[in-house]
C-alpha cells in the first residue's frame, strides 16, 4: 500500500492519504495538493466508543519536516487514533512518522513522536498500539457515559475586557449550565486584544481546549461570548464536539 501512494504522489505531484478504521478497512482515499491534504467530515463514520475517534490517517509528504502543524492540529481536533506522514524518495517510500497524543503533557507536547521507521520494517501492531493509548486515557481519567440531557461541557471565555469581568460572566454561564443539567468539567478563560475572526481564538488555543476535554470526557463546548453562524462551523469543522454559545444554552 505504501508504495501505491508514494508512486501516484509522485506522479500527481500531489499529497495522497487514507483514513483508516481500526478494523482495516479503508474509509476515505484523500486527494490533496503539494503541501496539504485536507481532511473531510468525519462525523458519518461509527467511532470507537472510547475517547479516541476509531480512525487514523497516514499521508504521503513531499517535505522532510513532519509532521507539520496542520498535522498535529488534525490529529488532536478530530481525535485522531494516529497521524502517519510518510516521506518519499524518488517515488519510493523512505520512512514513516507517526505521531499519537498523550493523555498528560510531556516536554510542552500533548502529543508523542514515534522513531521513523521504513514501512516495510514496521514490527510494532497500530491496533496494540492505540488500545494502549486509550488505556493511558482512561487511566488518567475513566470515561463517563454521557446521555441525553446529562452532557459534559467545557466552558470557554474569549473575552476582550478585563480579567475580574470574564472571571463574573464566567461564573454567571456556570450557573446557566447547571439550571440546564449540564456538567460543567472545566473552565477556559482567554484574554485577547482582538478575537479571532475565524476561530474566535488562536488555532493553537482551540488544540488545548479540545484535548482539555479529550482529557476530561467533554461532549460539548460552550462559549461565554456570541457566536456568528461562519465561527461555529469554523470550530465544528475542526473537532467533532459539539459546539454552543451562552444564548443557545439560555435557549
Amino acid at each position: 500500500m505504501a508504495r501505491a501512494m508514494t508512486s501516484l504522489s509522485t506522479e500527481l505531484n500531489r499529497q495522497v492519504g487514507l483514513i483508516i478504521h481500526r478494523s482495516g478497512q479503508v474509509e476515505f482515499v484523500l486527494l490533496g495538493d503539494y503541501s496539504r491534504i485536507e481532511i473531510p467530515v468525519l462525523s458519518n463514520i461509527r467511532t470507537s466508543g472510547g475517547r479516541l475517534r476509531g480512525l487514523r490517517c497516514v499521508h504521503t509528504s513531499f517535505s522532510g519536516s513532519v509532521p507539520t502543524e496542520e498535522d498535529i492540529m488534525d490529529m488532536a481536533c478530530l481525535r485522531l487514533d494516529m497521524m502517519s506522514v510518510l516521506t518519499m524518495q524518488d517515488g519510493y517510500p523512505d520512512l514513516l512518522h507517526t505521531a499519537h497524543l498523550i493523555p498528560n503533557r510531556t516536554d510542552d507536547r500533548d502529543w508523542n513522536l514515534l522513531e521513523p521507521v521504513h514501512p516495510a520494517a514496521q514490527q510494532q501492531s497500530c491496533l496494540s498500539l492505540i488500545e494502549n493509548i486509550e488505556q493511558q486515557f482512561s487511566k488518567a481519567r475513566p470515561i463517563r457515559e454521557v446521555d441525553k440531557g446529562n452532557d459534559r461541557a467545557l466552558l470557554v471565555s474569549v473575552s476582550t475586557g478585563s480579567r475580574s469581568e470574564a472571571e463574573d460572566s464566567m461564573i454567571e454561564l456556570s450557573e446557566l449550565a447547571r439550571a440546564a443539567e449540564v456538567q460543567v468539567v472545566d473552565r477556559v478563560i482567554q484574554r485577547r486584544r482582538k478575537l479571532h475572526p475565524r476561530f474566535i481564538l488562536g488555532r493553537g488555543k482551540l488544540i488545548d481546549i479540545v484535548l482539555m476535554s479529550l482529557r476530561n470526557g467533554a461532549n460539548l463546548l460552550i462559549f461565554d461570548q456570541e457566536l456568528t453562524p461562519s465561527q461555529v462551523r469554523s470550530v465544528t469543522n475542526h473537532t467533532d464536539l459539539r459546539v454552543i454559545d451562552r444564548t443557545q444554552l439560555i435557549l
